[in-house]
């Protein structure tokens, strides 16, 4: 028999692990054809070494011998080269123990590949040839008296062994194993002992291919033992030289056997006795491990459900080594043994397997389904979570470029479920320090930004389309136990191993405190790797009892500050987590936990500074005004400004009839409420031009609010904020088309649609050109009911990159803010705060069963579960346009920011000829001597008519929206003095452009 060739062991090591202890026992039988079988060469250690009873050392390697207790024995061993000269002999002599053992030792000089012969004389001398035509086969053993036994290790290639052919056993392979021993029951099986070459270069793929060796048919080599052998190789530990060796115990199945290499056990409710290590605690049960059966389609690892039992042995140790005897089912697609009749404790402290590396690597090979496989036949063992690599694991350490990234991708469950989950991504370090910036063979995977090396959601940048769609969930997404896409190839959930919710304290993987990685495990940070035991659970494959968990680096650090913006005019849309007065009806529950709430809000929103907050989730009550009670609390914070409710301004109790609403809080100070405020309500529908109801009633979207507010510099601006129906649910037309925009589109689409023709109709009561609409809309960039906005000509004022929620571990921008084009044109800048989104949920103000000790009033983090939106306007350079007044009464109207000429309305005076001579020309600006717009062209005090072809008036960089108003003096000494007075006035060009 051989071992696998080097290229077999190569890719056995893509598909197993180390084993225990980073050990692997590859196991032979024979049958030994000795004269003497009653004396066996029982164990040798074939490196040397360490602490042997008789001695040893580098080139010493101290045998063993199997006879008949209390009987004399004499020998010699002689080592034969791999050329069959001999190398060195050494007589053995003594009586055989109470165990039938006798030691012996012998100096081999030819290390790479040797033969070590027991017999029972030898006449020949160092150097003598017993293949004297070096064919491999002895063909002069006249020095040799009777061989009793033979083992022979190879090495090096091109060399030869002789344990075979002199009726013993041949170990073939790229390494020698570190023992051979002989099965402690029947002494015709082999083994051979194996260990991890280095356990600290446990990553470095190109130290740990050759590691893993294997007989052929894979049918014992990895079974429980009744000990486990050690060898003295690199440091000194227990051997079982005077002590009888190890037996396989083939006393009923082993955990692969049970696994099988389906998604269900093939003998699922059998009663089986199973032997193993504890290698993690869970509520509920542990998981239990063996050395496995080398077939790369079975987990060798499972979980034990102790639910319903009493007796002794629960809960067992990490490290204990326990007999179960119980019954295998299935739970939710998890192979355990549960029904347990007796766990039994063998031993304690034995050492852990090691765990399986697992790549997750996003590409995966175009298939769901076999990431899902791969993680089905590691169900239940202890696995090291690593991401794909260009060349080595550190790349600052080896100067690589690291192409993918294992990050936090969503910690919004810690909390509540004790969970986070941790993606492998691509990308993300371009913009970073230090690291090359030019790696042109960096894979592109789709559905991903480079920038943040985080996952996104289909639609933020893809159209909806059911086919692409379809290929975007088959390729990315594996499938949860009810047949729905679960969690993205890629990533993985890490649980606290406790099935409780609300955990207090909060631990990542069951042993790491948050409040100790406070800041670190926060979205978009890095992890370097994660061991524990993989299994399923919350419809994901999860990771938990987590026994490494160790950070890389943090490259999603929190803000110190908000976004630093300009302009004259600030706008926050935010959603404000359900803030109610009333508690228990949906946001705090005791009056402890509004303060709380209330002292986050003020924290963040006061460090905005904003001139306007538009708020999502507000309670909608008579009772309580909790957006007024928002604003009387930023006052306080901030006592130069004077915030107040739109709703409370205008009197309006209810907005809708949903529980929450949205409003508007504005700096009176600062801005004033011209017109009324308006809800839009179905009523306000035609019947035949939507699919009623839209805002009213269960399952729609919220009532929008629109209201005008007055400026400094007398403009006027309408905002409209809106809460559309979230994707959770929704029947018939609305439910789920399969196109990536989740449920209830349709319901979200009228709504927009709805909005649109509504501002179209001034329904404030002012005539503006300046509106903007914002708020959640509960639909990503690409989705209809925002395309429906563009399509009106509203322009988002987000950047493509943006995102404010993380769902399913994807990023993406659910809120928005969409301007009218006049609006568009005073844009100064936009932005996200990443404040909320990226952070764990432990630290908000919810007060349920956790550490109240996480929440800080004075941190603006996880203030809501929305980040904030901030834009700004400078209303004193927005949309500068260029008029000309010819003296044929003709108005041309340039557009600066779009560049469009347009004619404007005829003079209504254009039938004067103006004839009379022009003394001066003055512009006034709404009863201000403040100037938007410089005169450059007008008739100087000599010219007699006005018929020429040069223009009356020029405004180079005008302001819109706003009246000019021309007076012209004329005074002729025949007549008495006459004024003529000329207003232009500018709109928008959508809506013309008149001129009086």
């Amino acid at each position: 028999l051989r071992f696998r060739s080097a290229a077999t062991s190569s890719a056995r090591h893509q598909e197993e692990s180390l084993g225990a202890m980073g050990r692997i026992l590859l196991a032979i039988a024979i049958v030994v054809r000795c004269a003497s079988p009653q004396v066996l060469i029982n164990e040798v250690q074939t490196e040397g070494g360490g602490a042997q009873p008789i001695g040893g050392g580098p080139s010493v390697y101290p045998l063993e011998l199997r006879g008949t207790p209390g009987e004399a024995f004499t020998g010699v061993f002689v080592e034969i080269g791999p050329r069959g000269n001999v190398g060195d002999f050494d007589s053995v002599s003594g009586t055989f123990d109470e165990n039938g053992l006798l030691f012996g030792r012998v100096i081999v000089r030819t290390p790479a590949s040797y033969t070590i012969v027991l017999m029972d004389s030898f006449t020949g001398a160092e150097g003598t040839d017993i293949d004297t035509d070096d064919d491999g086969v002895p063909d002069d053993l006249s020095t040799f008296g009777t061989v009793l036994d033979a083992v022979g290790i190879w090495y090096w290639a091109g060399v030869r062994l002789y344990g075979t052919q002199l009726g013993g056993h041949d170990f073939w392979g790229e390494e020698p194993p570190q023992i051979v021993f002989r099965d402690g029951a029947d002494p015709e099986k082999w083994y051979g002992y194996y260990e991890e070459i280095d356990a600290s270069n446990l990553y470095y793929y190109d130290v740990i291919e050759y590691a893993e060796y294997w007989d052929l048919d894979g049918t014992i080599c990895r079974r429980t033992f009744s000990t486990v052998p050690r060898t003295g190789h690199r440091t000194p530990s227990i051997s079982t030289f005077g002590e009888p060796n190890p037996q396989l115990l083939l006393e009923g199945p082993t955990i692969s056997e049970i696994q099988g290499s389906g998604p269900e056990s093939p003998v699922v409710g059998s009663v089986v006795s199973v032997t193993g290590v504890v290698t993690a605690l869970r509520t509920g049960g542990f998981f239990l491990q063996d050395l496995g059966d080398c077939d790369a389609s079975t987990s060798d690892g499972i979980f034990v459900s102790t639910e319903g039992y009493a007796g002794d042995g629960v809960p067992p140790s990490v490290g204990d080594e326990v007999e179960v005897v119980g019954e295998v089912e299935e739970s939710s697609t998890v192979t355990q043994l549960s029904n347990l009749a007796s766990v039994t404790v063998l031993a304690t402290g034995a050492p852990l397997p090691s765990p399986v590396v697992l790549v997750l690597d996003p590409r995966a090979d175009g298939s769901a389904g076999a990431a899902d496989a791969e993680f089905e036949r590691r169900e239940g063992m202890l696995v090291t979570l690593i991401p794909p690599y260009h060349a080595s694991y550190y790349p600052a350490a080896h100067g690589e470029h690291n192409y993918f990234r294992m990050v936090y991708a969503e910690t919004s469950r810690l909390a509540d479920s004790g969970e986070v989950v941790v993606c492998m991504c691509p990308g993300g370090y371009d913009d970073v320090p230090g690291r090359n910036d030019d790696y042109p063979n960096d894979p592109q995977v789709p559905f991903t930004q480079d920038v943040y090396g985080r996952f996104v959601q289909f639609a933020q940048t893809e159209a909806p389309d059911v086919a692409a769609f379809a290929a975007f969930e088959s390729t990315y997404f594996m499938q949860s136990v009810q047949g729905e896409p679960s969690l993205r190839v890629g990533c993985i959930l890490i649980d606290d191993a406790s099935s409780s919710s609300s955990p207090n304290p909060v631990l990542i993987g069951g042993q790491f405190d948050y409040a100790d990685l406070d800041g670190i495990v926060r979205a978009g940070n890095d992890v370097v790797e994660a061991s524990g035991p993989l299994h399923y659970s919350s419809d994901c494959w999860t990771l938990d009892s987590l026994t490494t968990l160790e950070t890389y680096g943090v490259d999603n650090t929190r803000p110190s500050d908000p976004p630093a913006i300009g302009g004259d005019l600030k706008i926050v849309t935010t959603n404000v987590f359900n803030y109610f007065l009333t508690l228990g009806e949906g946001g705090a529950d005791t009056q402890e936990e509004l303060d709380r709430q209330t002292e986050k809000l003020v924290t963040a929103l006061s460090a905005l500074d904003a001139d306007i907050y538009n708020l999502v989730e507000v309670e909608n009550s008579d009772s309580a005004h909790a957006a007024q009670a928002l604003a009387d609390a930023l006052n306080l914070a901030i006592p130069r400004r004077a915030y107040v409710a739109a709703t409370a301004e205008a009197g309006v109790s209810f907005v809708g009839d949903d529980h929450v609403r949205v409003d508007v809080l504005y700096d009176s100070a600062k801005l004033t409420m011209v017109g009324t405020l308006a809800v839009l309500e179905d009523d306000d529908l035609d019947p035949g031009q939507y699919s009623l109801p839209v805002f009213n009633g269960p399952s729609t979207n919220r009532s929008p609010l629109a209201v005008t507010l007055r400026g400094p510099e007398n403009y006027d601006l309408t905002l409209c904020v809106v809460h559309l129906k979230s994707k959770a649910s929704g029947s018939g037309v609305n439910a789920d088309q399969g196109d990536g925009q989740g449920a209830s589109s349709h319901m979200r689409n009228e709504g927009a649609r709805a909005v649109v023709e509504w501002l179209a109709t001034n329904p404030t009561g002012v005539d503006t050109n300046f509106v903007l609409v914002a708020g959640d809309f509960n639909a990503y960039p690409k989705e209809d009911p925002i395309q429906t906005f563009i399509d009106a000509d509203y322009v988002s004022l987000h950047d493509p990159s943006d995102y404010n929620v993380i769902f399913d571990a994807q990023i993406g921008l659910i809120d928005n803010s969409l301007a009218s084009p006049a609006l568009y044109g005073c844009l100064e800048s936009s932005a996200t705060w990443p404040v909320n989104a990226d952070e764990a949920d432990a630290i908000d103000y919810n007060l349920e069963d956790r550490d109240p000790n996480l929440f800080d009033p004075t941190s603006p983090f996880r203030f809501s579960d929305h980040d904030p939106l901030v834009v700004s306007f400078d209303f004193t350079q927005c949309l500068r346009f260029d008029v000309e007044v010819g003296e044929d009464g003709v108005c041309t109207y340039v557009d600066r920011v779009l560049g469009n000429t347009y004619v404007c309305n005829e003079l209504a005076d254009s039938g004067n000829s103006f004839d009379d001579w022009l003394d001066a020309i003055s512009a006034s600006f709404g009863g201000k001597t403040k100037r938007r717009g410089t005169i450059v062209g007008v008739l100087d005090d000599t010219t007699p008519s006005l018929l020429s072809a040069r223009p009356i008036i020029h405004i180079e960089g005008g302001y819109i929206r706003r009246r000019y108003r021309f007076k012209f003096k004329t005074e002729d000494k025949a007549q008495a003095v006459l004024n003529k007075l000329l207003d232009l006035k500018p709109y928008f060009p959508r809506q013309g452009i008149c001129c009086e």
